[in-house]
């Protein structure tokens, strides 16, 4: 799973379901790889433009890819945190992201805007 960029998967939750929810953050602009998959859904189809955006995937028990976003724009985005809520039918994921103050700086250095996002979803209920 992953694209052409250094792609890291940091958080993973399981409902009660056996449905594998995994956030992260990915440098590939074709995450995850659709030349082989066909990913429904998608917040954010596109990848925002930034050095790094946030992932988040859903697969079912069986290993297949139910649902894939990214979540960004053009700061860095990391998606950190995973939590159900409302008997599993939304799940929430919560990043960090970082702008640098300077517009032409594209590198991290000591004049950064830190922030943080939430993101509520819809579990889909149709993949198997």
């Amino acid at each position: 799973m992953g694209g052409e960029g250094v792609d890291i998967a940091d958080r993973i939750k399981v409902d009660d379901r056996g449905h594998a929810y995994v956030t992260g953050f990915t440098g590939s602009r074709d995450f995850p790889d659709s030349r082989d998959l066909t990913v429904p859904g998608g917040y954010h189809s596109r990848y925002g433009g930034g050095e790094q955006d946030g992932f988040l995937i859903e697969f079912s028990p069986s290993g297949r890819l139910c649902y894939g976003t990214y979540a960004g724009s053009t700061a860095r985005a990391l998606l950190e945190g995973l939590a159900f809520a409302d008997s599993e039918k939304v799940l929430y994921a919560a990043g960090t992201v970082i702008r640098p103050i300077e517009k032409s700086s594209p590198k991290p250095n000591a004049k950064e805007k830190y922030g943080m996002f939430v993101m509520g979803l819809d579990t889909p209920k149709n993949c198997r």
